[in-house]
């Protein structure tokens, strides 16, 4: 066995004793965190003479709705809304988190170095992955390589953790102290699904499935004018973007 095939199978031992992972198999380990949904694997590829450290973003639609459905409880959001606002606030919430957070968190992080892998990413998962061959690198060199790229993907599955917490609390807690300015907002946002809805499901905008989404589209932008002529003071910057999102999508 050539040494640096050593040095690897060393590091990823040791790696196992200091973080609790998991040997999947000869060639991988894996460590997850305490929900056992998103995690950390790091591959020793043979083929390539590098290892390979991937994380996996879970976001599935359950776990999402979950999240949200308990910080809701906990505020008694059902308690203030009736029972045909609060099916529209839990979707609400949900679209917020897939088009204004997880759109931001999907996207290549400079700070962890990590890249996007398209093929193992799904509307449930991200993944991303980095690289580091191994080849002409002594122990400690590798060593400390490996561990603060096993670091970053820690820190990457904790910050992904904590925006999507901190944004159910913070939009559930606007529900909660403002509810005559979130059902106004709440009417703006529902134009913007509903456009979206029909532009997914219409593929290339024929006839009558256009005319719908053009419609949901300006009596949003309607709704959105008064409301910041009426409250001027409202931080409005995340229905801009929504706006902005979905007119670039009706141009693709």
């Amino acid at each position: 066995m050539f040494e640096y095939e050593e040095n690897v199978e060393k590091i990823l031992l040791k790696l196992a004793e200091d973080f609790n992972g998991e040997e999947l198999d000869l060639f991988t380990l894996r460590f997850r965190e305490l929900q056992l949904l998103s995690e950390t694997k790091v591959f020793y590829n043979t083929r390539n003479q590098s290892v390979d450290i991937s994380t996996k973003l879970e976001h599935s639609v359950q776990t999402l709705e979950s999240s949200i459905h308990v910080s809701c409880d906990r505020n008694n959001i059902f308690s203030i809304y009736n029972e045909t606002e609060v099916p529209e606030i839990l979707d609400d919430l949900f679209f917020q988190l897939k088009y204004l957070v997880l759109r931001e968190i999907q996207q290549n992080p400079p700070k962890y170095e990590f890249t996007k892998i398209e093929e193992h990413s799904t509307e449930d998962i991200t993944t991303f992955c980095y690289q580091i061959p191994y080849y002409g690198k002594k122990f400690e060199e590798l060593d400390e390589l490996i561990r603060e790229k096993l670091k970053r993907s820690f820190d990457l599955i904790y910050e992904y953790k904590v925006e999507l917490g901190e944004y159910i609390i913070y939009s559930v807690n606007l529900y909660k102290i403002r509810p005559h300015i979130e059902r106004k907002l709440l009417e703006i946002r529902k134009n913007i699904w509903s456009a979206q809805l029909y532009y997914m499901s219409s593929g290339r905008f024929a006839g009558e499935q256009r005319h719908r989404y053009l419609k949901y589209l300006q009596d949003g932008k309607k709704l959105f004018e008064e409301f910041k002529t009426q409250y001027p003071e409202i931080d409005t910057t995340q229905i801009t973007l929504l706006f902005e999102l979905f007119e670039e999508k009706s141009e693709d």
